[in-house]
């Protein structure tokens, strides 16, 4: 009887293992493809900042078990034209995967910026940052 339950508890360990790989496999398959809504994300985000946003390049990878959106050669320009042009190299938005799981938010782990580029001096990428997460 008792080898019977270590048996059944075996198979199931087993069959819980393969199910995370299967899962875990499909995710990493399926994410490198999220590069193709380039467009919509740039939409999305112009929409957020209330900035003329472009991305150039979009590419999708996992950092660990959380995927990761690496926006490259972005360009935030203001739509009336009274301020400059913000260029970053790359930004890397991480998305938190256990919160979106668990509670079907899509809520971010977090932001990295790389290169920004401002023709002036005045930081305005914190005025920026402080739109998108208000």
């Amino acid at each position: 009887m008792l080898k019977r339950i270590f048996h059944t508890l075996w198979y199931l360990s087993v069959l819980l293992l393969l199910l995370v790989a299967v899962v875990l496999t499909a995710a990493r398959v399926w994410v490198p493809s999220l590069s193709e809504y380039r467009l919509e994300i740039e939409a999305a985000v112009s929409e957020a900042l209330d900035k003329d946003v472009s991305i150039g390049r979009l590419e999708a990878t996992f950092r660990g078990l959380n995927p990761v959106l690496k926006l490259k050669n972005v360009e935030l320009a203001d739509p009336a034209g009274e301020q400059d042009t913000l260029a970053i190299r790359e930004v890397w938005i991480t998305i938190d995967a256990e919160r979106y799981v668990l509670d079907q938010q899509l809520l971010l782990a977090g932001v990295e910026i790389i290169g920004a580029d401002v023709a002036d001096s005045r930081p305005r990428w914190i005025i920026l940052y402080r739109q998108f997460q208000g």
